[in-house]
C-alpha cells in the first residue's frame, strides 16, 4: 500500500465538529503523561507551523532536529506518501496507523525507524496544515504518540529508554 516508505529510517477516525482552538488544544494535550505523546505533539505543532513555541525539554529539542533532518533527506518519498495517503478527517487515524504498521511489518527496530514515526507525523501535520485540514494536526500527534507508546515503547525501554539513546549525532551524521 505505502511501499514508498520502505527503507525510511534505516540509516540513521472520526470527523471533528467542535470549534478549533490550537492554543487551547495544545495546552490540554501537553498535560499528557507519556514522553512518546509529548514528543509527537511537540513535533506536529512545530513542524506544521501551527503554533510557534520553544521545545519544552531536551528530548523535544533533539527530536525536532532529528525530524527536520529526516524530512530534508527524504522529502521526495514523504511528499509521494502524503499524496498516496489521500488523508481526510474521516480516515486520518486508520490511514496513519496503516502506514506505520506497514513500515514495521518486518519487525525490525532501530532508533532511525522510531524517529521516522515522528518525522512522518510532522510531515503529515504540515501537509494537513497546508491543505486546510488544520483540525487534524493534534489528532495526528495523538495517533503518533499512541502508536509509539503501544507498539514501540517496550523496545525503547529495552534499549535503556529515551534518555540513553535520543542523541542527535546518531541521525545527523552525513
Amino acid at each position: 500500500m505505502f511501499s514508498i516508505l520502505s527503507g525510511l529510517g534505516e540509516n540513521f477516525g472520526m470527523a471533528v465538529t467542535e470549534p478549533f482552538n490550537p492554543n487551547q488544544d495544545l495546552q490540554e494535550e501537553m498535560e499528557i503523561e507519556t514522553i512518546e505523546s509529548h514528543l509527537a505533539l511537540d513535533i506536529v505543532y512545530h513542524t506544521s507551523g501551527l503554533i510557534g513555541m520553544n521545545p519544552s525539554n531536551q528530548h523535544a529539542h533533539t527530536m525536532r532536529h532529528v525530524v527536520a533532518k529526516i524530512i530534508q533527506r527524504n522529502e521526495l518519498k514523504l511528499n509521494s506518501c502524503m499524496l498516496q495517503m489521500n488523508i481526510s478527517e474521516e480516515n486520518s487515524g486508520w490511514v496513519f496507523d496503516a502506514v506505520l504498521n506497514e513500515m514495521f511489518n518486518d519487525n525490525r527496530m532501530n532508533w532511525g525507524r522510531v524517529a521516522t514515526v515522528y518525522a512522518l507525523a510532522g510531515k503529515l501535520a504540515k501537509y494537513c496544515y497546508d491543505n486546510e485540514l488544520v483540525r487534524l494536526v493534534g489528532r495526528i500527534g495523538r495517533e503518533a504518540g499512541n502508536y509509539v507508546a503501544v507498539h514501540l515503547k517496550h523496545w525503547i525501554e529495552e534499549q535503556g529508554g529515551w534518555v540513553c539513546h535520543l542523541n542527535i549525532n546518531l541521525f545527523l551524521e552525513d
